[in-house]
């Protein structure tokens, strides 16, 4: 009983106590990586309603190609840098 438990279950409760140390600084490390710009949310958010506007479902196309186009692009442009990762002062 007592082989088992030291060669056995200890080494396997260790493994996993440093698993899961492991996982609690990669989850405290990409808290810092990851971005959300609330203004560029603000942005994104009527540009969006803009796009789903001037979109046209039943042809699947933009009434107006240019306009659509523009908020298209603004809009992919405005949530890259709403969700942009954050450089830390090291990598600057």
């Amino acid at each position: 009983s007592d082989d088992f438990l030291t060669w056995v279950l200890l080494p396997v409760n260790s493994f996993f106590i440093t698993l899961d140390y492991y996982k609690i600084v990669e989850r405290e490390n990409m808290k810092d990586k990851i971005g959300f710009n609330i203004g560029f949310a603000l942005i994104a958010f009527p540009i969006g309603l803009g796009l789903l506007r001037e979109f046209d479902f039943q042809n699947v196309v933009f009434k107006n190609q240019a306009l659509g186009f523009l908020y298209l692009t603004t809009f992919i442009f405005s949530l890259f840098l709403t969700f942009k990762k954050k450089k830390n002062e090291t990598e600057k």
